[in-house]
């Protein structure tokens, strides 16, 4: 793999916190979709071409998907809750369409019945099991092959699962992030066609922890900088650990061909923000 920091959104000098006084939480994420939109190979006025398949879709505020549409042949949503999904395609007034596929009922983190069991019952056996599973390949790739997989703020979601379920007192705990993280990654490239792209976006911390983002510091980069000597970052989300899994576990990065990471961003929220980055896999 070549290692790459090629920043492909551009240099954002200051960002401010556009639509944290909207009404709605469609209102207050429009920031937050414009910089997946910028993410997202593809160029409406070259025509559709391949398909996406979003991880993580939810009520699709993060997605305009006709916008999509104007790109992609097919959309493919993918999440556990399927009313979820299906209300955030009907909000955008596409219930029906032929080229949106919801797929439902999905365990994308491949161990959330035994992490939730865990939670109830305790006991080591469980834990082997939870480790078994994520060491289990091809979860998901019968969902298919996509030309664009997305990963839309699931790796942060699944991570404080598994730490509120295990309990950060647990001495497996850091090695179970660590294969949950990993496993997650190869999922997507499992998913990812050659020579398509897995885009990872997650959220690295937020202004619970980090009150600076409240507001909108000019400099982010230097702020994420700060954030990662502090180790003020959710769990199995801290940019430097994700950066060196991409580059020097052979088992990921003899799959990726090129590894680029976006320059941070804000997500308004009501009450402060939270700070994202985006990794984009070139797939071998």
């Amino acid at each position: 793999m070549t290692e790459s920091r090629y920043e492909y959104l551009g240099q954002r000098t200051h960002q401010p916190l556009v639509g944290r006084e909207s009404s709605s939480e469609w209102e207050m994420d429009v920031t937050h979709r414009k910089m997946i939109l910028r993410i997202l190979p593809g160029d409406p006025e070259s025509g559709r071409r391949g398909t996406l398949c979003v991880l993580g879709a939810g009520r699709c505020r993060e997605l305009k998907l006709e916008a999509l549409l104007r790109r992609y042949h097919e959309l493919h949503l993918v999440d556990c809750d399927g009313e979820a999904v299906k209300a955030g395609v009907e909000e955008q007034n596409l219930k029906g369409h032929p080229r949106v596929m919801r797929h439902a009922g999905v365990d994308i983190g491949g161990a959330n019945t035994l992490v939730d069991e865990f939670a109830n019952h305790r006991g080591e056996a469980v834990l082997d099991q939870i480790e078994t599973v994520l060491k289990t390949k091809e979860t998901l790739i019968g969902l298919g092959r996509f030309e664009v997989v997305l990963s839309s703020d699931v790796l942060p979601e699944m991570l404080a699962r598994l730490v509120e379920s295990v309990g950060k007192a647990e001495l497996r705990l850091p090695v179970l992030i660590g294969m949950a993280r990993k496993r997650h990654v190869s999922d997507m490239l499992d998913l990812t066609t050659p020579g398509g792209q897995a885009i990872l976006v997650t959220e690295v911390t937020n202004s619970e922890w980090v009150s600076q983002l409240r507001s909108a510091p000019g400099d982010l980069s230097m702020l994420l900088r700060e954030v990662q000597e502090k180790g003020l970052f959710h769990a199995g989300c801290n940019p430097a650990v994700i950066d060196s899994m991409l580059t020097r576990d052979r088992e990921l990065a003899d799959r990726i061909a090129r590894y680029d990471i976006s320059p941070p961003w804000l997500r308004p929220r009501r009450d402060g923000a939270g700070l994202y980055l985006a990794y984009r896999l070139t797939c071998q």
